[in-house]
């Protein structure tokens, strides 16, 4: 309301346009911090799945059926608005969007089936921005089966693929933090937790929430169902405790420091973005998702993903391959997500991807395998790897059998955690003796063998060993073990 003095109505006007002075030298500043994203041409009229007249004009006989192979082209952008049978193969070099407003209603989820999906040259699949992250719930369910006929013969079927000039854009629901620590004891038998304040409230209703070990015994992680969390921290289960899970600090005798957090761990395990491997567990047989493109994922859920006796032969091959051998420009995130209940390793590197603050759960293998040196990515900030039956945690190195492993002098591995890993948390390669990578401020609890082991790639030479900052708790073998012949700090 502007009153009908003029010297008021001078006053207010002045008022308002320094207010939108201010916001707009605000939304300025904001919009020039936000990185670089590649143009998109408007001009383009946009198209839906399920319109029929839409496939009829481009000479198809309409809406693709299960089985058929369905090519987007340069230039043509399609709403995925309704769920689609299962394709043998999707190729797209135009733009993929899912819809944020399906025909079935506001409130059904979307899913994307098909064989093998394939981006490259120039396409884009995209489920949300960075900015304006996916509200609703969207699957993208890989089919097939070991006998599949290959496509590409090392990835066998059920493959989401990134090649040259292809972008994926994957962006769930934002949420509260995807882990955190009990702020008191949790007790077996009861169905109460106390978190710190505010950690839950932004896990729905009916998340699933893994309680990790805290104690010698690997398999005392435990999975449960969120009742309802208050703003004070204070969370119910749906299911009772099976076994009692530590919330204090370790103190010991004559050691300098305020405490050791061997604080059990509580982390939600579902997101609203997914991507499911289709299929029988116990053929050990999922999905896999090749990046030889650009990649930018976050809060994600990968399900029933990774491949164990691949190609025919004894080998394996992982949920998440980052391959910069291809002719493509590797570059993105991977972060705030899931990979659970893998057949083999969760992430394996060779490019440019940073891995933050995901989750590793149940996972038959590594958390992370980084081989052949590359560079230009990291482990940060903090990467939490939770696994029962797993061969380990973090593994760097060619060897297998670690859980965060490396052989590269420059990948950073900082704040990191390894939970519950069968044989080691932390797997190393030692390089020459000033090659070594540090682990500052890195933990490994409840681990079997070790909480770190630090290999030789040449037994035949001498090499060098630095930690910085390492923690290691509860762990059944050894809190450290080291293969190194040389120097060790």
């Amino acid at each position: 309301h502007i009153t009908p003095h003029p010297q008021h109505r001078i006053e207010q006007l002045s008022a308002a346009f320094t207010y939108m002075r201010t916001y707009f030298a605000d939304r300025h500043a904001y919009l020039q911090a936000l990185p670089e994203l590649a143009a998109v041409d408007c001009s383009y009229t946009t198209q839906y799945w399920s319109d029929e007249l839409y496939w009829r004009r481009r000479g198809l006989p309409g809406v693709p059926q299960a089985g058929d192979n369905v090519f987007i082209p340069g230039g043509e952008v399609v709403v995925i608005d309704v769920d689609t049978p299962v394709l043998g193969k999707l190729v797209i070099q135009g733009f993929v969007q899912i819809s944020r407003s399906p025909r079935a209603g506001p409130d059904q989820p979307i899913v994307l089936n098909a064989n093998y999906i394939f981006v490259l040259n120039g396409g884009r699949l995209q489920a949300g921005t960075p900015g304006s992250p996916l509200q609703g719930l969207f699957t993208i369910q890989l089919h097939g089966t070991r006998g599949s006929a290959p496509l590409v013969q090392r990835w066998g079927s059920k493959v989401l693929a990134v090649l040259k000039g292809g972008q994926l854009n994957l962006h769930g629901k934002a949420r509260s933090a995807s882990w955190t620590r009990l702020e008191s004891n949790a007790v077996a038998g009861t169905r109460g937790i106390k978190l710190p304040a505010g950690a839950a409230m932004g896990w729905p209703v009916g998340e699933e929430l893994m309680i990790s070990t805290s104690s010698h015994d690997l398999h005392q992680t435990e999975v449960a169902t969120l009742s309802a969390a208050s703003s004070s921290g204070d969370v119910e289960l749906a299911e009772t405790l099976s076994y009692d899970h530590n919330g204090e600090l370790y103190s010991f005798a004559g050691v300098d420091g305020d405490g050791y957090d061997g604080r059990a761990i509580v982390a939600s395990l579902t997101r609203n973005v997914r991507i499911y491997g289709i299929g029988d567990a116990q053929d050990s047989w999922g999905c896999s998702m090749i990046i030889q493109g650009r990649a930018y994922v976050e809060r994600v859920e990968l399900r029933y993903c990774g491949k164990r006796g691949a190609s025919g032969t004894g080998t394996v091959f992982p949920a998440v391959l980052v391959d910069g051998r291809g002719p493509g420009t590797i570059s993105g995130y991977f972060r705030d997500s899931v990979v659970r209940q893998s057949y083999s390793d969760a992430l394996a590197t060779r490019g440019r991807v940073n891995f933050r603050n995901s989750l590793e759960f149940e996972v038959t293998g590594n958390l992370v395998f980084s081989v052949l040196g590359g560079t230009g990515y990291s482990l940060q900030a903090p990467v939490s790897a939770f696994s029962r039956n797993a061969a380990a945690s973090i593994h760097m190195d060619q060897a297998g059998g670690g859980g965060i492993g490396f052989d590269t002098h420059s990948f950073p591995i900082d704040s990191n955690l390894a939970v519950g890993a069968e044989l080691y948390g932390f797997q190393i390669s030692a390089w020459e003796c000033a090659g070594l990578p540090d682990l500052p401020i890195n933990t490994a609890m409840a681990c079997g063998s070790a909480g770190v082991h630090i290999v030789s790639n040449d037994f035949g030479r001498a090499r060098c060993g630095r930690l910085t900052g390492f923690l290691s708790l509860m762990n059944r073998g050894a809190g450290f073990s080291s293969l190194v012949v040389g120097a060790f700090t």
